[in-house]
């Protein structure tokens, strides 16, 4: 299982792109025939601050966000104060070598975790 499996995507989706020339490219294609490529969606969303977070439930979220001049990720308990949702104390902020150090871990705790018993 590698790292790369974390990739928060939810599905695919496909972008035609024409070329009006009707000559053969670089790689012996013909250009009159609409070339596709995949894009994947992204599950995370935006927040009043443009900020990208996902949904983890029960007031959890995580977000990708700059503090102090640095990117992390920021996990954190969120709570609804007049149909706005706003950071809570608790959480937890990992800057960008953090965050690649857990992702190492990721593989082994989702085992342990999926094997688990309820």
């Amino acid at each position: 299982m590698s790292a790369s499996k974390y990739e928060a995507y939810e599905e695919e989706e496909v972008v035609e792109v024409v070329e009006e020339d009707g000559e053969d490219d670089e790689d012996g294609r013909d250009q009159d025939k609409p070339a596709t490529k995949k894009q994947k969606k992204s599950l995370m969303q935006m927040n009043e601050s443009s900020e990208m977070y996902g949904d983890l439930g029960r007031g959890k979220r995580v977000t990708v966000r700059a503090f102090q001049g640095r990117v992390g990720v920021d996990i954190r308990e969120y709570y609804d104060k007049g149909g706005k949702m706003l950071p809570g104390k608790k959480g937890i902020w990992l800057t960008k070598d953090n965050f690649k150090s857990l992702l190492q871990y990721l593989p082994e705790i989702e085992e342990m975790v999926m094997s688990a018993p309820q």
